[in-house]
């Protein structure tokens, strides 16, 4: 894992970022000429279960930073789980907008509105498993505490059905 690196081996670290970080920086620009508006990053191995916010703030947050700038159209960083505790890094690192799942905690996202978007946050397992009215009933739900623009909180689940 990368953050075995850091610990052991901190120039392999550095290293791997800065090269997945330029690849990264590639990827959205292929994506912008293609046509693509906005650009949404995702970074799963910054959730809160998988590393501390001191470590995505020193480790992890400064190479968000390099490539927000470095993208001509808005981005949008998506972390999984619960990422309250590093919320107003995120927001310092210049990307346009956050995407969250429900275990956020909206009440302090909303501290943010004006200086990022709030993108999300509706349940994976409700999008997947629920029926359109419980869908819509989070969907509002979430519109109702702040959010800016709906989204899935992650990954759809495959059994998603189109509906």
């Amino acid at each position: 894992m990368l953050f075995d690196l850091l610990k052991c081996e901190p120039e392999k670290y550095q290293d791997a970022m800065e090269r997945a970080t330029a690849l990264a920086r590639r990827y959205a620009t292929a994506q912008i000429i293609a046509g693509a508006d906005i650009i949404q990053f995702g970074e799963a191995a910054a959730s809160g279960s998988m590393i501390s916010p001191r470590d995505y703030s020193e480790c992890v947050a400064p190479f968000h930073r390099r490539l927000a700038a470095a993208v001509a159209a808005p981005t949008v960083l998506h972390i999984c789980g619960d990422i309250t505790d590093r919320l107003e890094t995120i927001c310092d690192t210049g990307v346009s907008g956050i995407s969250f799942d429900h275990r956020v905690d909206l009440d302090v996202a909303k501290r943010l509105k004006g200086r990022i978007a709030l993108v999300g946050n509706v349940p994976v397992e409700v999008l997947g498993q629920g029926s359109p009215e419980e869908v819509r009933q989070c969907a509002c739900q979430a519109l109702q505490k702040g959010v800016d623009l709906l989204n899935a909180g992650c990954s759809l689940l495959t059994q998603t059905p189109g509906e």
